[in-house]
């Protein structure tokens, strides 16, 4: 995934997920907040990170906790995005970019129906705002995602983004 474990801060959280789902530990306050079923989440694990963010701290470890194995019956796995194929083949089919921009939107607007009136006024803020982005032209899009901070991890990612957003 090439993840930046330090990215944890909410904004930058809606946009990309950088938590190992099965290398996740929390707490038994977090667990109250994860009883209630979202109407759309895109991965457990980023949901988790995403309502740790919005109510808690994250902290990592590092050291490896697992040892990681592929095989061909996964059903997402890691994949090599450093190579220039994968990075071709993903922007000449751009509906595959457009797609996973969208579904984040889905995700924030479940988090604020659940939690609209648990998370704080900024956060609330963050994510109503991230949520109107689709609604915007292309120059609000941009000047939204700059004063929001809602990057993705590394140069590529966020050029595709801002192409694609």
């Amino acid at each position: 995934m090439n993840s930046d474990y330090s990215r944890n801060a909410f904004n930058q959280l809606l946009i990309q997920n950088t938590l190992t789902g099965c290398t996740a530990m929390y707490n038994r306050q977090l667990s109250q907040y994860l009883i209630q079923k979202p109407n759309y989440c895109i991965m457990h694990d980023w949901w988790l990170q995403l309502v740790a963010s919005a109510f808690g701290k994250i902290g990592h470890i590092d050291e490896p906790t697992i040892l990681y194995r592929q095989h061909g019956e996964n059903s997402i796995g890691a994949k090599n995005v450093r190579k220039l194929s994968y990075k071709l083949k993903r922007f000449i089919n751009s509906s595959e970019i457009r797609h996973a921009i969208e579904i984040t939107y889905d995700q924030a607007e479940s988090l604020i129906l659940l939690f609209d009136k648990l998370l704080c006024d900024k956060k609330n803020q963050i994510a109503l705002q991230y949520c109107q982005i689709p609604k915007m032209n292309k120059l609000n899009r941009w000047r939204t995602i700059c004063k929001l901070k809602t990057f993705k991890i590394g140069l590529t990612r966020n050029i595709a983004y801002f192409i694609f957003v």
